[in-house]
């Protein structure tokens, strides 16, 4: 079994344990799919763009849910800004990134 899914099938269990839709409606081929896309797009991307590489009839929104769902507590997150999404370093970890610069005295 895929990593990818995985995490589909331990976020599914704890879903149904909340009474929430499940993510086995998903489509788990396109749900990596928009994955590639989002991890090697070298700007945000909006549903528009995202579903021109889908397959026909892909449910874009019900995907970048999913997967914001998978990575909502790991390193990385999906964001959604101005209706654009990409990967971003989860917000807690933001300190990892800041390059230190020498004091000059």
């Amino acid at each position: 079994m895929s990593s990818v899914a995985k995490m589909i099938a331990k976020i599914e269990d704890q879903m149904e344990a909340e009474q929430e839709t499940p993510l086995n409606t998903v489509n788990v081929e396109h749900l990596r799919m928009i994955e590639a896309l989002l991890f090697a797009a070298s700007e945000p991307l909006d549903q528009k763009a995202l579903a021109t590489s889908l397959p026909e009839g892909a449910d874009v929104p019900a995907l970048l849910a999913a997967l914001q769902l998978l990575y909502e507590k790991r390193g990385v997150t999906i964001c959604c800004v101005a209706g654009k999404y990409q990967f971003r370093t989860a917000s807690d970890l933001a300190f990892l990134l800041r390059k230190e610069k020498p004091e000059q005295k």
